[in-house]
């Protein structure tokens, strides 16, 4: 799927003519490629001359996130989180490949997905969009991706708070809650450690265009750069205290449930210990020997029973002294 908006003076408009009729001398414009088929690679190449190994980039997915500079224009691989269907909670990350020139913004995205929808809302809406140009444009684009994982980590904020009010639930069975509360640790931290893997080399190529500069920005632009990485830097603490918080929480679930355990092998214990000498007694006067005088008491039943009450309760008392019940 492809969409072409030429930047005009008032607002940004989606242009009906195909790619072979673009006036890059009079106009400036923003070019969206949705699943792009063989045919728009090849315009973009004979066109454009991009480098091939680019083109093999956008053709591909799992590139690690980058800035390469070339002479006539700026390549961007970045990734971006979107909700997977049907799974609540669960999000996966999309790669957008960007290609920056002086006339031109090219954005490239392998998957179809809505995350540029909301922007070409606004910019339908916004004369700053159209008279900002491409270079507006593409930061709007870089400070929705940081909102985009902004919004991520507060969802997954929420999520571990719900997790930390499942731990502190005492009615449910230890097997299932540690089969549930485990896995969802595990994942949580996984999608922490991904998404902070895609982030640092994104804030690196803010920090340096922002910092280092480039023709294209001007100094306008790069304090919008430095606006952008603010964004992306705010959210990099954010997931660091979210890990620590993880981290922290699963110690706790640790320690809860080594408490509870501890609590049933006391049991265990304090059960097996007034069991003891019931077992003694009745194991001596069952060892069936002929000549056992206690055997012909008239009262001996009463006798037994009545030491082996006395024995529970001395040692129940002795247990509630020491405070172990």
């Amino acid at each position: 799927m492809l969409d072409i908006y030429c930047l005009g003076k008032e607002k940004i408009e989606s242009c009906n003519f195909s790619l072979t009729n673009l006036d890059f001398t009079k106009n400036t414009y923003w070019i969206h490629l949705s699943q792009p088929t063989e045919e728009d690679f090849n315009f973009l190449i004979n066109n454009f001359h991009f480098e091939a190994s680019t083109i093999e980039e956008c053709r591909d997915s799992e590139h690690y996130p980058k800035m390469e500079d070339y002479e006539d224009y700026l390549f961007f691989v970045n990734y971006f989180p979107v909700e997977k269907p049907l799974m609540k909670d669960f999000f996966q990350t999309a790669e957008l490949n960007i290609f920056l020139g002086n006339n031109y913004l090219i954005t490239v995205q392998k998957e179809a997905n809505d995350f540029l929808h909301p922007l070409l809302n606004k910019a339908g809406k916004s004369k700053s969009f159209a008279k900002g140009g491409v270079i507006f444009v593409f930061l709007e684009i870089m400070d929705s991706i940081a909102h985009e994982y902004i919004s991520w980590a507060e969802s997954l904020d929420q999520n571990i708070e719900n997790l930390e009010d499942l731990i502190l639930k005492v009615n449910e069975k230890i097997s299932d809650r540690e089969k549930k509360i485990e896995r969802k640790m595990i994942d949580y931290k996984r999608r922490i450690l991904i998404f902070k893997r895609l982030i640092k080399p994104q804030m690196e190529m803010l920090f340096r265009l922002s910092i280092q500069g480039h023709d294209l920005f001007s100094e306008r632009d790069r304090l919008y750069l430095r606006n952008v990485y603010d964004h992306f830097e705010r959210l990099s603490s954010s997931l660091d205290s979210l890990r620590d918080m993880i981290i922290s929480l699963f110690d706790a679930y640790r320690t809860q449930t080594a408490n509870k355990t501890n609590e049933i092998m006391k049991f265990l214990t304090i059960f097996s210990t007034l069991i003891l000498p019931l077992t003694l007694i009745t194991g001596y006067y069952g060892m069936n020997f002929t000549h056992m005088d206690e055997l012909q008491w008239k009262n001996g039943l009463i006798i037994v029973w009545s030491l082996i009450g006395l024995s529970t309760v001395l040692l129940l008392s002795f247990f509630k002294f020491k405070k172990w019940i």
